[in-house]
Protein backbone atom coordinates (compact mmCIF):
# COMPACT_ATOMS: atom_id res chain seq x y z
CA UNK A 1 0.00 0.00 0.00
CA UNK A 2 2.98 2.67 1.01
CA UNK A 3 4.83 1.61 -2.24
CA UNK A 4 1.77 2.27 -4.12
CA UNK A 5 1.20 5.17 -2.91
CA UNK A 6 5.22 6.18 -3.04
CA UNK A 7 4.95 5.35 -6.80
CA UNK A 8 1.99 7.45 -7.22
CA UNK A 9 3.73 10.28 -5.93
CA UNK A 10 6.99 9.59 -8.40
CA UNK A 11 4.40 9.62 -11.35
CA UNK A 12 2.49 12.82 -9.99
CA UNK A 13 6.22 14.21 -9.76
CA UNK A 14 7.65 13.21 -13.17
CA UNK A 15 4.38 14.30 -14.93
CA UNK A 16 3.46 17.54 -13.51
CA UNK A 17 0.28 19.44 -14.72
CA UNK A 18 1.13 20.86 -18.20
CA UNK A 19 0.43 24.24 -19.27
CA UNK A 20 -1.86 24.19 -22.44
CA UNK A 21 1.08 26.28 -23.82
CA UNK A 22 4.85 25.25 -24.04
CA UNK A 23 7.13 27.46 -22.52
CA UNK A 24 8.59 28.50 -25.91
CA UNK A 25 5.15 29.44 -27.72
CA UNK A 26 4.67 31.30 -24.19
CA UNK A 27 8.00 33.37 -25.18
CA UNK A 28 6.96 33.94 -28.21
CA UNK A 29 3.16 34.39 -28.33
CA UNK A 30 4.51 36.71 -25.96
CA UNK A 31 6.79 38.65 -27.48
CA UNK A 32 4.59 39.20 -30.91
CA UNK A 33 1.39 40.82 -28.84
CA UNK A 34 4.01 42.98 -26.94
CA UNK A 35 4.87 44.36 -30.43
CA UNK A 36 1.53 45.52 -30.70
CA UNK A 37 2.17 48.46 -28.44
CA UNK A 38 5.46 49.04 -29.92
CA UNK A 39 4.56 49.38 -33.59
CA UNK A 40 3.21 52.62 -31.95
CA UNK A 41 5.83 54.14 -30.25
CA UNK A 42 7.54 53.36 -33.82
CA UNK A 43 7.55 56.78 -35.85
CA UNK A 44 6.18 55.47 -38.73
CA UNK A 45 6.42 57.52 -42.53
CA UNK A 46 2.58 57.74 -41.90
CA UNK A 47 1.89 58.82 -38.45
CA UNK A 48 -1.11 56.99 -36.60
CA UNK A 49 -4.15 57.46 -36.20
CA UNK A 50 -6.10 57.33 -32.55
CA UNK A 51 -8.26 54.79 -33.77
CA UNK A 52 -5.06 52.75 -35.16
CA UNK A 53 -3.76 53.03 -32.49
CA UNK A 54 -6.44 52.16 -30.00
CA UNK A 55 -6.93 49.18 -32.49
CA UNK A 56 -3.19 47.54 -31.55
CA UNK A 57 -3.99 48.70 -27.92
CA UNK A 58 -6.98 46.24 -28.14
CA UNK A 59 -5.58 43.88 -29.58
CA UNK A 60 -2.73 43.80 -27.57
CA UNK A 61 -4.88 43.37 -24.25
CA UNK A 62 -6.86 40.59 -26.37
CA UNK A 63 -4.10 38.53 -26.98
CA UNK A 64 -2.49 38.73 -23.57
CA UNK A 65 -5.99 37.63 -21.94
CA UNK A 66 -5.38 34.99 -24.27
CA UNK A 67 -1.85 33.36 -23.26
CA UNK A 68 -2.61 33.96 -19.95
CA UNK A 69 -6.17 31.65 -19.52
CA UNK A 70 -4.12 29.13 -21.85
CA UNK A 71 -0.88 29.33 -19.76
CA UNK A 72 -3.05 29.39 -16.26
CA UNK A 73 -6.91 28.23 -16.97
CA UNK A 74 -7.08 25.50 -18.29
CA UNK A 75 -4.14 22.17 -18.64
CA UNK A 76 -3.54 19.84 -21.00
CA UNK A 77 -4.86 16.88 -18.65
CA UNK A 78 -8.30 18.18 -18.48
CA UNK A 79 -8.77 18.52 -22.46
CA UNK A 80 -6.59 14.84 -23.16
CA UNK A 81 -9.43 12.53 -22.74
CA UNK A 82 -11.07 14.95 -25.49
CA UNK A 83 -8.35 14.62 -27.72
CA UNK A 84 -9.20 11.75 -30.33
CA UNK A 85 -7.86 9.74 -33.04
CA UNK A 86 -11.24 10.96 -34.83
CA UNK A 87 -10.54 15.11 -33.59
CA UNK A 88 -7.54 14.70 -35.38
CA UNK A 89 -8.79 13.54 -38.45
CA UNK A 90 -11.32 16.53 -38.61
CA UNK A 91 -8.85 18.82 -38.02
CA UNK A 92 -6.65 17.54 -40.59
CA UNK A 93 -9.62 17.53 -43.15
CA UNK A 94 -10.33 21.20 -41.69
CA UNK A 95 -6.98 22.53 -43.10
CA UNK A 96 -7.12 20.91 -46.14
CA UNK A 97 -10.35 22.90 -46.54
CA UNK A 98 -9.26 25.74 -45.56
CA UNK A 99 -6.32 25.56 -48.63
CA UNK A 100 -9.04 24.82 -51.02
CA UNK A 101 -11.33 27.62 -49.80
CA UNK A 102 -8.11 30.23 -50.09
CA UNK A 103 -7.51 28.81 -53.41
CA UNK A 104 -11.67 29.38 -54.74
CA UNK A 105 -11.03 32.95 -53.08
CA UNK A 106 -8.13 33.53 -55.15
CA UNK A 107 -10.03 32.14 -58.31
CA UNK A 108 -13.30 33.95 -57.73
CA UNK A 109 -11.12 37.31 -57.07
CA UNK A 110 -9.31 36.66 -60.44
CA UNK A 111 -12.18 35.89 -62.52
CA UNK A 112 -14.08 39.09 -61.11
CA UNK A 113 -11.22 41.58 -61.27
CA UNK A 114 -8.00 40.24 -62.51
CA UNK A 115 -5.63 39.64 -60.02
CA UNK A 116 -1.74 39.62 -59.63
CA UNK A 117 0.75 38.95 -56.42
CA UNK A 118 3.02 42.02 -55.39
CA UNK A 119 3.01 44.04 -51.69
CA UNK A 120 -0.26 45.52 -51.81
CA UNK A 121 0.39 47.36 -48.59
CA UNK A 122 3.03 48.59 -46.46
CA UNK A 123 5.87 47.46 -43.82
CA UNK A 124 3.65 48.72 -40.92
CA UNK A 125 0.18 47.29 -42.54
CA UNK A 126 2.04 43.88 -43.29
CA UNK A 127 3.84 43.65 -39.69
CA UNK A 128 0.87 44.36 -37.64
CA UNK A 129 -1.57 42.15 -40.03
CA UNK A 130 0.86 38.91 -38.90
CA UNK A 131 1.13 39.92 -35.47
CA UNK A 132 -3.28 40.96 -35.17
CA UNK A 133 -3.42 37.07 -36.32
CA UNK A 134 -1.67 36.03 -32.92
CA UNK A 135 -4.05 38.25 -30.77
CA UNK A 136 -7.38 37.51 -32.18
CA UNK A 137 -6.73 33.39 -32.45
CA UNK A 138 -5.34 33.60 -28.53
CA UNK A 139 -8.36 35.24 -27.91
CA UNK A 140 -11.44 34.45 -30.08
CA UNK A 141 -10.44 30.65 -30.35
CA UNK A 142 -8.30 30.75 -27.18
CA UNK A 143 -10.13 31.72 -24.28
CA UNK A 144 -13.86 31.41 -26.30
CA UNK A 145 -13.27 27.96 -27.38
CA UNK A 146 -11.09 26.95 -24.58
CA UNK A 147 -13.46 27.32 -21.46
CA UNK A 148 -15.32 24.22 -23.24
CA UNK A 149 -12.61 21.73 -23.25
CA UNK A 150 -13.85 20.45 -20.21
CA UNK A 151 -17.48 19.90 -21.28
CA UNK A 152 -17.34 15.88 -19.99
CA UNK A 153 -17.91 13.39 -23.15
CA UNK A 154 -21.22 12.15 -21.75
CA UNK A 155 -21.88 15.28 -21.33
CA UNK A 156 -25.54 15.70 -23.18
CA UNK A 157 -26.07 17.64 -26.50
CA UNK A 158 -22.44 18.70 -26.25
CA UNK A 159 -22.23 18.33 -29.83
CA UNK A 160 -24.52 21.03 -31.01
CA UNK A 161 -22.97 23.05 -27.72
CA UNK A 162 -19.35 22.46 -29.39
CA UNK A 163 -21.20 23.98 -32.74
CA UNK A 164 -22.54 26.37 -31.27
CA UNK A 165 -19.33 28.26 -29.44
CA UNK A 166 -17.93 27.65 -32.83
CA UNK A 167 -20.38 29.83 -34.58
CA UNK A 168 -20.59 31.98 -31.34
CA UNK A 169 -16.69 32.32 -31.97
CA UNK A 170 -16.55 33.44 -35.78
CA UNK A 171 -19.47 35.48 -35.34
CA UNK A 172 -17.77 37.63 -33.02
CA UNK A 173 -14.42 37.67 -34.77
CA UNK A 174 -16.45 38.66 -37.92
CA UNK A 175 -18.22 41.25 -36.23
CA UNK A 176 -14.48 42.87 -35.49
CA UNK A 177 -14.05 43.46 -39.01
CA UNK A 178 -17.62 45.79 -39.37
CA UNK A 179 -15.29 48.89 -38.25
CA UNK A 180 -12.99 48.17 -40.80
CA UNK A 181 -14.94 48.63 -44.51
CA UNK A 182 -15.52 45.34 -44.81
CA UNK A 183 -18.65 44.67 -47.49
CA UNK A 184 -21.33 41.78 -46.97
CA UNK A 185 -19.14 39.34 -49.25
CA UNK A 186 -16.15 40.10 -47.11
CA UNK A 187 -17.89 39.25 -43.87
CA UNK A 188 -19.36 36.07 -45.46
CA UNK A 189 -15.74 35.33 -46.16
CA UNK A 190 -14.32 36.18 -42.65
CA UNK A 191 -17.33 34.22 -41.08
CA UNK A 192 -16.57 30.90 -42.99
CA UNK A 193 -12.50 31.21 -42.32
CA UNK A 194 -13.29 32.13 -38.90
CA UNK A 195 -15.05 28.99 -38.87
CA UNK A 196 -12.25 26.77 -39.89
CA UNK A 197 -10.23 28.38 -37.63
CA UNK A 198 -12.40 27.63 -34.84
CA UNK A 199 -13.08 23.69 -35.92
CA UNK A 200 -9.15 23.30 -36.53
CA UNK A 201 -8.75 24.80 -33.11
CA UNK A 202 -11.43 22.83 -31.10
CA UNK A 203 -10.38 19.36 -32.69
CA UNK A 204 -6.57 19.42 -32.98
CA UNK A 205 -6.40 21.52 -29.26
CA UNK A 206 -3.52 23.70 -30.47
CA UNK A 207 -3.26 27.12 -30.95
CA UNK A 208 -0.35 27.27 -32.66
CA UNK A 209 -1.75 25.54 -36.13
CA UNK A 210 -5.00 28.20 -35.61
CA UNK A 211 -2.13 31.33 -35.51
CA UNK A 212 -0.28 29.79 -38.58
CA UNK A 213 -3.17 29.54 -40.51
CA UNK A 214 -4.49 32.96 -39.50
CA UNK A 215 -1.45 34.66 -39.99
CA UNK A 216 -1.04 32.39 -43.54
CA UNK A 217 -4.87 33.94 -44.88
CA UNK A 218 -2.99 37.82 -43.64
CA UNK A 219 0.13 37.69 -45.46
CA UNK A 220 -1.84 35.89 -48.28
CA UNK A 221 -4.54 39.45 -48.26
CA UNK A 222 -1.32 41.34 -47.71
CA UNK A 223 0.22 40.04 -51.44
CA UNK A 224 -3.08 40.33 -53.48
CA UNK A 225 -3.27 43.33 -55.97
CA UNK A 226 -6.85 43.43 -57.15
CA UNK A 227 -6.95 44.18 -60.92
CA UNK A 228 -4.43 43.39 -63.07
Amino acid sequence: MISEISNDNLLSQKNPQQSFISNIELLIYSLVILFMVIINLIPWEDALSPSEKMFNYHHFLAGLLGILYLRFGVKKEEISEDIKKDNRQIMILGIIFFFIYSGIFLVSIHLSNGIKFGLNCGSYSLIRAISVAFCEELFYRGIIIGIFFQIKKSARGKTIIILLICILSSLLWTTLHFNYGSDFSMLIQLFVVGSFFAVIFYCGKMIKISIILHASWNFLLCFILIGA
